[in-house]
């Protein structure tokens, strides 16, 4: 991957680097050669230690296209092979891998060492992937849905895997910030309901729902944070908007727990069209939602539930504008019961610490 970027998956990759250090381990982290240095990288995601960073030869022909991707990722596997066979030659370590690509991570199991993979999604059945999966040390799946995936496509054991959802950094997010001053901040108006979704827009969301469940809550502020129109209109195929559907473009990230202190609710979507919505996605966005003690209004998808259930969020069908629009609506009149909810998901989001998670992995290199 780029490094840094604006990303999730940046974001996700910075955070779980800054915990393995913390946690006490001697820790590299090996991204392809571009202009960004060791410095960037922990200022642009103010991380609280230096990551060691070491960047191995890569190409960028073809930008912005699947070929040129897919080649830039074949050369980022064997350089970052070649690397680490010459490094492991003078000292001890084990490989671990986040798949920000199909295929690269791959030839990583002919290294004499151990090898985890973290795996976000499924996998194409490739020559390489199974001499992969059949090889590697353990598997670290980020829901339910992936690893169930990843045992049936290729048999992997079912005790070489364990399921870890995405995390959260819960002393940027657990702000205290009342609502009227973070809109303030914000310098948006202080009267008004909001609703807020954060996220880049991508076509396998089904963010499609939202304009057309605004235009029948007109005296609601759906705010989009995460792109523009033009952005949304290009992956959901929808390009006309109600005037109370608000984009607000890409914000840095250390703004955007200001903009959930400025909601009333916060929206969290999911299609059963699309099967990494619907079974495997673990979004970093809800744990960042639980943290903000704002009602969630989230997709009842298996890897939304996989998280959280009632007790902690209100819960709509996926895909079904009536639904939300009856679910919007509760949360926001059933004050009672949001903040119940609100507390519940308050406390589960403390189990979900990015050092929790990597003392769960720690344990599972261990075994």
């Amino acid at each position: 991957m780029r490094a840094p970027t604006e990303r999730a998956h940046g974001i996700q990759t910075a955070k779980m680097c800054e915990a393995f250090k913390e946690a006490g381990f001697s820790l590299e982290l090996i991204v392809p050669s571009t202009k960004s240095t060791q410095n960037d990288f922990s200022k642009f995601y103010n991380l609280r230690c230096d990551i060691p960073i070491k960047q191995v030869f890569s190409i960028n022909l073809f930008p912005k296209t699947r070929i040129g991707f897919n080649l830039r990722a074949l050369v980022f596997g064997i350089s970052s092979f070649l690397y680490l066979r010459s490094k492991l030659k003078k000292e001890k370590g084990v490989v671990y891998v986040i798949d920000h690509d199909q295929f690269s991570f791959s030839f990583l199991v002919f290294l004499n060492t151990s090898v985890f993979a973290e795996i976000h999604g499924p996998k194409i059945n490739i020559l390489p992937n199974m001499l992969f999966f059949k090889r590697v040390s353990g598997i670290i799946a980020v829901s339910r849905g992936v690893s169930e995936g990843l045992i049936e496509d290729f048999s992997v054991s079912p005790d070489r895997i364990i399921v870890c959802p995405n995390g959260i950094d819960i002393s940027s997010f657990d702000l205290s910030l009342e609502k009227e001053e973070a809109r303030k901040q914000l310098k948006i108006a202080k009267e008004g309901l909001y609703a807020i979704y954060v996220g880049k827009f991508y076509d396998w969301k089904g963010l499609e729902i939202f304009p057309y469940v605004a235009s029948k809550i007109p005296d609601i502020k759906f705010f989009m944070i995460g792109g523009s129109a033009e952005e949304f209109g290009e992956v959901s195929g929808v390009t006309d908007y109600p005037s109370n559907l608000i984009f607000g473009g890409s914000k840095p990230h250390s703004e955007i727990p200001v903009w959930l202190k400025a909601s009333d609710i916060l929206l969290v979507s999911g299609t059963k069209k699309n099967q990494y919505s619907y079974r495997e996605t673990s979004p970093m966005k809800i744990f960042e939602y639980m943290v903000s003690m704002r009602p969630i209004v989230a997709a009842d998808t298996p890897a939304i539930r996989s998280i959280v259930t009632e007790k902690e969020v209100f819960l709509y069908k996926p895909d079904d504008h009536q639904d939300l629009e009856k679910v919007i609506k509760n949360a926001v009149e059933d004050l009672e019961t949001a903040k119940i909810k609100m507390c519940n998901s308050y406390k589960l989001a403390k189990d979900y610490s990015w050092s929790n998670r990597v003392n769960t992995i720690v344990k599972f290199f261990k075994k």
